[in-house]
């Protein structure tokens, strides 16, 4: 098996959305393995990819019950996912402190990693053969659901209004927010200090991937990130 295999090509796409999908990924139901995605970025063109380590201890031998379970699961997600829309859509960011603006912020970011997790479930069912995928595939017509429309839903969450008013209060422009990891949007909302230069280098290239030890995503940048993907294509 390859070393990588590609889940999902993005365009014009924020960390904050690779951050929330990276989350997704290791949030598979119960007696599956948890997969670690890694997403190579340039010039905001971004590929995602995971180990063929990891499909190849990704457990299909779950019930019919648990995907159907599962899905009922994730649909009551789905949907209050939607209906969010609305609220952000009449939601004047300008108007709130700084910490509900956050808070605001990290639910967006909690509902993308929970709709985004089908997606993911279902891309590793079909890479590993595994005839639950059929059954997946059913309940996504019977629901009118597809991947793409998932990872829409997901992207779409993060509002520009959201990008923007940070980038105010903090006087950025709105793609060097775009740049910005939650971890440095709260710090500096919050008064705290980051390494700027981080983010003129992922201007041109960056990494996301999920650290076991800190047990969340981690942003690689520059050189380190150039010396990263030698390493992984190696």
């Amino acid at each position: 098996m390859s070393k990588f295999v590609r889940l999902k090509k993005f365009s014009s796409v924020s960390v904050s959305q690779l951050w929330s999908l990276t989350i997704a990924a290791r949030k598979m139901p119960k007696g599956f393995y948890q997969i670690n995605p890694i997403s190579f970025v340039k010039s905001n063109e971004a590929e995602m990819f995971v180990l063929g380590k990891d499909l190849e201890s990704f457990s299909s031998s779950s019930s019919d019950a648990l995907v159907q379970g599962f899905f009922n699961e994730w649909y009551t997600n789905y949907q209050s996912a939607k209906m969010s829309l609305d609220d952000l859509d009449a939601l004047s960011f300008s108007s709130l402190s700084n910490e509900v603006l956050y808070k605001v912020y990290s639910i967006v970011t909690l509902q993308s990693s929970e709709v985004s997790r089908m997606f993911f479930f279902s891309k590793m069912l079909e890479a590993t053969n595994s005839g639950l995928h059929s059954k997946l595939r059913s309940l996504f017509l019977e629901k009118s659901v597809s991947e793409e429309g998932i990872i829409q839903l997901s992207l779409n969450l993060f509002k520009e209004g959201i990008f923007e008013e940070i980038g105010r209060r903090i006087y950025k422009r709105r793609q060097d927010t775009l740049l910005m990891s939650p971890e440095e949007f709260h710090s500096a909302l919050y008064g705290g200090v980051f390494e700027e230069e981080e983010l003129e280098e992922r201007k041109s290239n960056y990494i996301v991937v999920y650290d076991l030890e800190k047990d969340a995503p981690h942003v690689y940048s520059g050189e380190k990130a150039r010396a990263m993907e030698a390493s992984l294509l190696r």
